[in-house]
């Protein structure tokens, strides 16, 4: 399995909610940054941790996988996609809103020798999503 079809099948299981499966794809001492939120985690359990934090917020969020653009190059992919779904939980200190939320994201995964993803980082359009969670007002 190549590396963007590894990036897909981890879209996959956290659309299905399997982030322990996701330990055969990732190493233990990962290192993952959430570019807009300024924040980096440092291993496997906190990333799942981080994903609990979004699927609280945004319980059915979902990764489009489906016309999503996945490419690859030596010992890394990239990942070009949308992801959605209604605010039903606390988004760090904006309660929840029950609207609906979608915006395009990047996220990029270095691999190492052994085909596992030794870094990740995400990039996603966070003025969009605060627009649409009505913290921010919408541009005229």
């Amino acid at each position: 399995m190549g590396p963007s079809e590894i990036h897909r099948r981890l879209h996959e299981l956290f659309n299905n909610r399997d982030f322990d499966g996701f330990g055969e794809f990732m190493r233990a001492d990962l290192s993952y940054e959430d570019v807009p939120q300024g924040r980096t985690v440092k291993s496997r359990d906190e990333f799942k941790d981080f994903l609990n934090e979004w699927t609280s917020a945004i319980s059915d969020m979902a990764i489009r996988v489906d016309g999503g653009t996945y490419l690859e190059g030596p010992g890394f992919s990239l990942a070009m996609v949308r992801g959605g779904g209604r605010n039903d939980g606390a988004f760090g200190s904006i309660p929840a809103t029950n609207r609906q939320v979608e915006f395009p994201a990047w996220e990029v995964f270095r691999f190492d020798g052994e085909g596992k993803v030794a870094f990740g980082s995400l990039q996603y359009d966070q003025l969009t999503l605060l627009t649409q969670l009505g913290q921010v007002p919408p541009s005229s």
